[in-house]
């Protein structure tokens, strides 16, 4: 269970990107929570910049009328182009501030060596 969280981006309502003392980024998007590793949110943030900037650069008088459709393994959210620029803007405001790291780097941990497999002959 998640006990420190740092805010990396906030926007008015239950929208924000977070990430806990397990490198793992939290995206609210309203009623949607996504929880990904730091290196997965990377790469989901990649995709999602750059279709912003795509759409950006083809469209520039008007936004693209069916939105965009975002698809994290099996779960897709589809989002109106109104929603989904303020979604990229939170993302790239997120971005630099993620933390790529295999949660031991900055609290405390414990490891354990593998266990021997003996063979005790009675």
């Amino acid at each position: 269970m998640c006990q420190h969280i740092i805010i990396l981006a906030e926007r008015p309502g239950h929208r924000y990107i977070s990430q806990c003392e397990h490198g793992t980024v939290h995206l609210a998007w309203d009623a949607i929570g996504v929880h990904l590793a730091a290196s997965k949110f990377v790469q989901l943030a990649g995709h999602i910049l750059q279709m912003a900037a795509t759409q950006s650069i083809s469209s520039q008088r008007e936004p693209n009328p069916h939105g965009c459709r975002i698809q994290i393994g099996r779960s897709v959210l589809e989002l109106a182009w109104q929603d989904f620029v303020p979604l990229a803007d939170m993302v790239q405001e997120a971005l630099p501030h993620v933390e790529v790291f295999d949660g031991c780097r900055t609290i405390p941990c414990l490891t354990f060596p593998q266990p021997q497999r003996t063979l005790i002959l009675n």
